[in-house]
Formats: C-alpha cells, structure tokens, sequence
C-alpha cells in the first residue's frame, strides 16, 4: 500500500472512513480509541517511594559500610555501629526526600501541560484532550498550536510548521496539500504533520494518521527506552573508589591477622589439626583485624557527597532547572565536549554582544540591558560600514552613542516609511 503522503488527501479521508465536514461519529471515535489505544507516548510508570529509597543503597561504598555494620554488631561494637547506622539512614534520608519532591514535582508538570485539541465530530467543531485522539479525527490547525499527532494535510491556508525536534531544522516548514511522489525523509514530506512540532504560521486542517507510539515522535522515544542506562562519573568514581578501599582494607586486615598467628604460634595449631584450639586462641588477632578494617572504612563519604549534591540541585532549582535524580546535577559538570547542530535548535537563536571594545575602553555587555547588547551591535556595524558618520561621536559615552544611534535609526525609518 503506497504511503499516505503518496495519496490524493480524499483517497486518505476516505481509507480511514472519515469526512472533512463531518469528521467522525463520537461512537466511531469511541470504538477507535478502544482500538487504537490512548494517543500517548509510553511512560514508566511511576516510581514508588520504596523504589527511591531502596535506590539510595545502591553504591559499592555503601555496601562496604553495611557490610562494616554487621561486623560490628557480631563483634559486638555497639559505638561503631550506631554510628554507621546513623550515617547510611540519614544518607538515604536525605537523597530520598530530595529525589521523591523532584519527582512529585515532574508528574505535576506533566498534568500541567496536557494538550487540547480542536476537531470535528459529527459535523460539530469540540476541543478535547489530545490524549483522546484516534484515526480519522479531522483536527484543526491555527498559529501557536502544538500537532497532537501525525496526519495528512486536508487544508493550508499558509500553514508552516517548526520541526526542528524530529528534523534539527531551525527555520520552519511550509505545509501543502498536494501529492508527494517517491519516499522522501520527515522535513521533506510537506504534505503531513507530526506529533510534537509547533504551528508557527497560517491555520489548516489535518486528517490524524497515526497516534501514540505509532507516530514518529513515538518511534523516537522507543528508541530511547532501549537505550541502556549508564551510571553517571560521579558514581563510576565512587564506585570505584570504593573497591579500592574495599580490596586494601580487606588486604591490610588479612596480612594483621596473618602476622599476629604467626607471631603467637598460633599457625602451629592449625597445621596440626588442632581447629578448636585455633579458633580459641585466634578470636583476639580477629577481632583486631576486623575492629581495623571496620575503623578503615570511610562512613563519612556517602554523607558529604550527599549533601554536596543535595547544595547543588538546590542551586539549580534557583536557576529554574527541576532535577530529577542527585547524581544526576554532577553529569554536566563531567562534560568537556558538547557536539550539537546550529543555532536554533539547542540555542536562543538570537546574536548579542558580550564584550565590547570600542573608544580604547573594553566593556562587558552582559552587565548591561538587552535592547542596549542589540543597539551596540548595529552601533558596531555601522562604525565598519559608515565610520565617518559617527566620527564626531567618538568623544561621549558608549551608552549615549548607542541613544543617539536608536534615535538615528528611528529618524531613518520614519524617513523612508513616513507615515500616511
């Protein structure tokens, strides 16, 4: 079967049972859904609280201070055991109610920012839920609107549309209705719509093709949901670090308690058969090579860096930025290299100036307004283009420059634009 951007746009309403006037029947929309399934993209479900906490004990390190835990109550070293106790609850603690507000705060995000869309049913124009979306559902279009799913374009009425998160294109798409021969890639196929991208001129309206995990933003995310979770540096190290202390410590305690039998004679026993008298004679240098690698341990890790992560979530809070999990606010401080595309799709798309050096005198514009960046900018231009216009201005202030260049520019377009 040729593909939808293939067809004539009355061949496609006309396969999915639909009409451009009528739209569909809410008993056929019903029906469909019940088919088709929700239009949503496939999450995990939600991470219970037990799951969180259970999570905080995932370190090699701290495995090693529970394993220095239990020693210490066989041995019967209350002291050290109360306080390491203390140590690993706290440490659960703490990165469990940071980790569980953050992820209270993303699910109501997410309720927050669930989409409506215009469509027609039984010839009449009704908004709701996009989540609710089936095949066949004709959906209209206007400026500012976000697609609720993939479809074929039925109307355009200079209709563009801002791909850039399937197509890394920063500049917008035109939309037509007309036929597309062969198999071109998603920013070539002008004739349909997709899932998560932004109406960003013109109205229309589009024929829904496919919704949820069928769509291509859908495609995407099951992509990622294969994609293996690795940890972040911060726990390679930790984890790391921890073997380390971990095989020393358990090295050093072996060695003590090796040269301590030896010391005593008390290999000789063990040679010999005698395992009674061994164990008897032995519990003293075990007990010391045990009190030693439980002294070894370092409990006071996994609290400081706790904490010090807990600093800078907060931080990023302040910033605006919501994260997620703690070791996660460490990931891009690891960073040294960051590969992206062009302007636009990971940046502002917008040029200001950060530094200035004009007049022999070097000025830091980011302590300064945007509209003044933007206006020193022109001001710049118009020094290499035109410099003997503002060759007597060189004497004021660079902000008083920048005044009379806004004043200049305005002056020439009511010059070439005057008002009727």
């Amino acid at each position: 079967m040729p593909a939808v951007f293939n067809l004539d746009s009355k061949e496609v309403i006309s396969s999915l049972g639909s009409d451009i006037k009528q739209g569909l029947s809410q008993n056929t929309a019903d029906n469909r859904l019940r088919d088709f399934g929700i239009n949503e993209i496939n999450k995990k479900s939600s991470i219970s609280g037990i799951k969180i906490f259970l999570r905080q004990f995932k370190s090699f390190i701290i495995y090693i201070l529970i394993f220095a835990l239990i020693v210490s109550l066989l041995v019967k070293e209350f002291i050290d055991a109360y306080t390491i106790l203390t140590i690993l609850v706290l440490n659960a603690f703490f990165g469990f109610f940071q980790e569980y507000k953050a992820e209270k705060s993303i699910e109501a995000l997410q309720k927050l920012s669930s989409l409506k869309s215009r469509v027609i049913r039984s010839g009449q124009i009704i908004e709701v839920d996009s989540k609710y979306l089936v095949p066949g559902d004709i959906v209209i279009l206007e400026e500012g609107d976000k697609v609720p799913a993939d479809g074929r374009i039925l109307e355009s009425f200079s209709l563009s549309i801002l791909e850039s998160s399937l197509t890394g294109e920063s500049n917008s798409s035109s939309k037509h209705v007309g036929q597309i021969t062969g198999m071109p890639t998603i920013g070539d196929q002008k004739n349909m719509v997709f899932s998560g991208t932004l109406v960003t001129n013109g109205r229309g309206k589009f024929i829904v093709t496919s919704t949820g995990m069928k769509t291509e933003l859908g495609k995407i995310a099951n992509l990622i949901g294969t994609i293996k979770k690795e940890e972040t540096p911060l726990q390679k190290k930790l984890n790391r670090f921890g073997k380390y202390i971990g095989y020393l410590v358990i090295t050093i305690s072996l060695v003590i308690f090796i040269i301590g039998i030896i010391k005593e004679n008390i290999l000789v026993e063990l040679l010999s058969g005698s395992f009674k008298e061994f164990f008897i004679d032995s519990r003293t240098w075990l007990l010391t090579a045990v009190a030693l690698a439980v002294a070894a341990v370092p409990e006071g890790i996994p609290a400081v860096v706790t904490i010090s992560l807990a600093i800078g979530v907060k931080r990023m809070l302040k910033r605006k930025t919501l994260i997620r999990r703690l070791p996660s606010v460490e990931t891009l401080g690891a960073t040294t290299v960051i590969c992206c595309d062009k302007t636009g799709t990971l940046t502002k798309n917008e040029m200001t100036v950060r530094n200035i050096f004009i007049n022999n005198k070097k000025k830091h514009a980011k302590r300064v307004s945007f509209w003044y960046r933007q206006f020193s900018l022109r001001l710049i231009l118009l020094r290499l283009r035109s410099p003997h216009r503002l060759h007597h201005l060189r004497h004021l202030d660079l902000r008083l420059q920048v005044l009379l260049l806004f004043l200049f520019e305005g002056a020439i377009l009511l010059r070439r634009n005057p008002p009727e």
